[in-house]
């Protein structure tokens, strides 16, 4: 999954920026996915249970945060679930964790 950047995405040096000023980075991949390793210091909240567990995961909804997974397609769409609940400050990790060099 390749995409171009879209005005909500970042690349890792701003997502490190803004992560050191205070916004949460959110892994919404799977649980396996996660503890087999994951950004430092992101919490986790899989794609498939936004509907039942973001009021409990992320509960200020105007907090800056920035939603990563493997390749950017589910941040995509995890982006615009979280949007229609009525986040503001949302962004998302450009091309996921595969774009990263470790």
């Amino acid at each position: 999954y390749n995409r171009s950047m879209d005005k909500f995405d970042l690349t890792m040096e701003q997502l490190k920026l803004m992560q050191a000023k205070g916004a949460i980075v959110c892994d919404i991949r799977s649980p396996q996915e996660y503890n087999e390793g994951h950004l430092y210091g992101a919490i986790h909240l899989a794609d498939y249970d936004i509907p039942i567990k973001y009021h409990t995961i992320l509960p200020e909804k105007d907090k800056e945060i920035i939603i990563y997974c493997q390749n950017g397609g589910r941040s995509k769409k995890a982006y615009n679930k979280l949007k229609k609940i009525g986040y503001h400050n949302l962004y998302s990790l450009c091309g996921g964790l595969d774009n990263i060099i470790w």
